[in-house]
């Protein structure tokens, strides 16, 4: 039994891995929660080998809908603007979260599992304490960035930045490099 579970962990961590990493060939980044000036990843993107760059900020949270539910999630500030061009992923229902109208997207298959619909209000716990949003958008991902079900909500940058105390911070910017570029 601990093999198993052992194997079911570790599956889980690749996959959340994936998810983040997507198409990446190189992250910068440090601990969770002492992040790294957000116009690192601006001068990353200016160098000549660069294709592009998406600055994150990574944060655990518990996701509440209504007062039964409630589930542990990782949340990714990205940056809409960039982060489809890193990350493998369709937006199956809504459109894409942005700065101005906020909302959060969650994965397709969770949200079904969850019961949880487009536009549906729900709460997630911050450094600002319980916290109330809606759904903008549902997402699938695609090619070898699978998923672990519920795990990862996306939410805009500044959102993120505002809500977990981290202005002017990122905890990571994923690269990827223009072809034939050595990742060396």
């Amino acid at each position: 039994a601990v093999t198993i579970a052992a194997g079911t962990t570790n599956r889980a961590f690749d996959q959340i891995f994936m998810t983040v990493a997507g198409r990446a060939d190189l992250e910068l980044s440090v601990p969770i929660g002492s992040g790294f000036d957000e116009k690192i990843p601006m001068k990353v993107a200016r160098l000549p080998f660069v294709e592009s760059v998406a600055p994150l900020v990574k944060r655990n949270t518990r996701l509440y809908v209504g007062r039964a539910k409630n589930y542990g999630m990782v949340v990714l500030g990205i940056d809409p603007a960039v982060d489809q061009e890193v990350r493998d992923y369709d937006i199956t229902a809504g459109k894409m979260i942005d700065n101005k109208t906020g909302g959060v997207m969650l994965d397709a298959s969770f949200a079904a599992n969850a019961g949880i619909k487009l536009n549906q209000p729900i709460e997630f716990l911050t450094k600002e304490g319980i916290t109330k949003t809606h759904v903008a958008a549902l997402y699938k991902t695609r090619g070898a960035a699978i998923n672990v079900e519920g795990t990862t909500m996306l939410m805009p940058i500044l959102a993120a930045q505002h809500f977990f105390k981290t202005a002017k911070k990122v905890d990571a910017a994923q690269i990827v490099l223009k072809p034939g570029a050595d990742k060396e």
